[in-house]
């Protein structure tokens, strides 16, 4: 649906003078495009790594949210040594 192709299929389809729509049974009528098996294993793996890049990410931000929770619990963890209030 985001092919200039489906774009322009879609266009073609709407009716209605204030609200576009598109009709159910013209949307089954729409030309797909058939990628290659090469190309659905490249999109799939690409799609994987993106996958584990977001599971890596969202552990860093958990570890990151945790180191956050302890600090405002017990800033002294956090603090240099010494006296240097007094």
């Amino acid at each position: 649906m985001s092919s200039e192709l489906g774009k322009e299929q879609v266009d073609a389809l709407k009716s209605g003078s204030r609200i576009p729509r598109v009709n159910i049974g013209d949307l089954r009528e729409l030309k797909v495009p058939l990628f290659s098996e090469e190309e659905r294993r490249e999109r799939a793996e690409a799609i994987r790594e993106h996958q584990e890049k977001v599971r890596e990410l969202e552990a860093k931000q958990t570890q990151l949210q945790e180191e956050r929770k302890s600090l405002v619990e017990d800033p002294s963890e956090f603090l240099t040594g010494g006296d240097d209030d007094e």
